[in-house]
């Protein structure tokens, strides 16, 4: 901040960043989960939904 510009451009500039740094993050995780599913280290999250409703209508079940 300098006494030329207000407090609120900082604040305007600190929030914008912290956006890109949430957006650059999401994309990089959602990257590389994409690439262990593709290598089969982890199940595609429509395979785990499925078998976690299973598991839990096995346990419902007497």
């Amino acid at each position: 901040m300098t006494p030329q510009r207000p407090p609120e451009e900082a604040f305007d500039a600190i929030l914008r960043l912290g956006g890109v740094v949430i957006l650059a993050t999401a994309v990089v995780v959602m990257a590389v989960r994409h690439r262990l599913v593709v290598l089969g280290r982890i199940p595609p999250l429509s395979m785990r939904a499925r078998g976690d409703a299973g598991q839990e209508a096995g346990r419902q079940q007497p």
